[in-house]
């Protein structure tokens, strides 16, 4: 008994989905044109703009993508470092006008993702789009349902220092 649930266990291995693998982007996408996505500390950017600093990508499972995908897109922190606005507690508010506030420690602790790709592709202002805080770090226990997703926050049209 205890050797055939051995074996099952190693047949279901291979399928098992890996923890969040966080790292460099190795080939940079196609450039996007167009207009402003978000305004930052009262700056219009645009999906270039934050595409210039360094992408990073993590494969992960979350709400958003059960089964797996690849979320591509630039830390929070060097976002808020390139916009002048590192080390300030800051608010990020969505086009519904759902808005979260992060500390500064939530921001370095976690190294939540400015996801702009999913898969390759931009993400859809319709539905995820035009950007989404993902968290790897804490993709896991998100999808083990022993960590909030109050702070997965998509649809993000603004980030600003909170007075």
């Amino acid at each position: 008994m205890k050797r055939s649930l051995l074996v099952m266990a190693m047949l279901l291995v291979p399928f098992a989905l890996p923890a969040a693998e966080t790292g460099s982007v190795t080939m940079v996408p196609p450039s996007v044109d167009g207009s402003a996505i978000v305004q930052v500390a009262g700056r219009s950017l645009s999906l270039s703009d934050i595409e210039k600093l360094p992408l990073r990508q993590s494969r992960m499972a979350n709400p958003w993508s059960p089964d797996g995908a690849v979320w591509m897109g630039v830390r929070l922190a060097d976002v808020l470092a390139a916009q002048g606005l590192a080390g300030r507690e800051v608010a990020l508010r969505a086009r519904d006008d759902y808005t979260i506030r992060l500390k500064p420690t939530d921001i370095t602790g976690d190294e939540p993702l400015l996801a702009t790709r999913r898969d390759g592709k931009p993400l859809d202002p319709a539905t995820t789009g035009p950007l989404m805080l993902v968290w790897p770090a804490q993709a896991e226990k998100v999808m083990a349902k022993t960590a909030p997703d109050a702070n997965w926050i998509w649809g993000i049209v603004e980030i600003k220092a909170v007075p």
